[in-house]
């Protein structure tokens, strides 16, 4: 008797949880909740987002996430709250982009390219087209009242002196450093760690807008050469140019053209 008793017992505490989600989760989820009850599980999302972005740990030992230890309500609370549809507050009117006739054969294939004249982004349509493109945007941008905030909040986050990994070639050592806040890392160079160290290249100067980076970078066995790529404006493509290090000047010659090089990197 006793058996079935318990059996019983079990049975009403699933049938009342049952009743319970029926009542307060699912009927929520699906619309079929009462109006005051609606905002409770509004309110319930807020709380839920809230303690998600104050409580989540990153667990940088082994690269998880450690969720926070709240009421299981909170949870089920964030799905049946109301969405809310965002709108701008003024319309993007995009600049006309033109499109030409351009139609190239290949072996009796006719392919359509009407934006091919995009491709020459020196010119003067492309560069109007650019700066019409850049305007919509900015002007968005510039009204978004949080974007100052976030940009400072950022630079100070950023604002740290950071090193490479040094490395010696022969009876040189060689590292990278930033100061914080520039652009790219600087290669710096000494004969022994008593001595000031020398800036042997410094990626930052190499065009007044920034527009050339340091692809690449490797120095030769006997500590002699520094051998290294630049990439203009964001290119695959690469030259590669050879500084005599005890003078910091650079070699003659040059490697045009160059793509997928495997060498010592940042």
């Amino acid at each position: 008797m006793n058996k079935y008793i318990s059996a019983f017992d079990r049975f009403l505490i699933i049938l009342c949880t049952t009743i319970i989600l029926s009542r307060f989760l699912l009927a929520p989820a699906f619309g079929l909740a009462k109006d005051n009850i609606k905002p409770y599980f509004h309110e319930v999302q807020v709380e839920l987002q809230q303690k998600l972005i104050d409580n989540i740990v990153i667990q940088k030992s082994k690269s998880q996430i450690q969720y926070p230890n709240v009421e299981p309500l909170l949870y089920y609370g964030k799905v049946p709250s109301p969405q809310r549809k965002m709108t701008l507050k003024k319309s993007l009117t995009y600049p006309i982009t033109r499109k030409s006739d351009r139609i190239d054969n290949y072996h009796g294939t006719k392919v359509s390219d009407p934006y091919r004249w995009l491709e020459e982004p020196d010119s003067k349509e492309t560069q109007t087209w650019i700066n019409a493109q850049n305007k919509v945007t900015f002007d968005y941008l510039n009204e978004i009242p949080v974007r100052d905030k976030i940009k400072q909040r950022l630079t100070k986050l950023w604002d740290y002196e950071k090193y490479g990994i040094p490395f010696k070639e022969e009876n040189r050592y060689f590292y990278l450093r930033n100061d914080g806040l520039q652009n790219q890392s600087v290669l710096y160079t000494l004969n022994n760690l008593n001595e000031e160290p020398k800036v042997l290249l410094d990626p930052n100067a190499l065009s007044e807008d920034g527009t050339v980076a340091l692809s690449g970078y490797s120095v030769s066995d006997n500590g002699k050469y520094l051998a290294y790529g630049l990439s203009a404006s964001g290119s695959d493509w690469q030259e590669w140019k050879v500084r005599d290090i005890q003078s910091g000047k650079d070699l003659e010659d040059s490697l045009k053209w160059i793509n997928f090089l495997v060498h010592r990197g940042q």
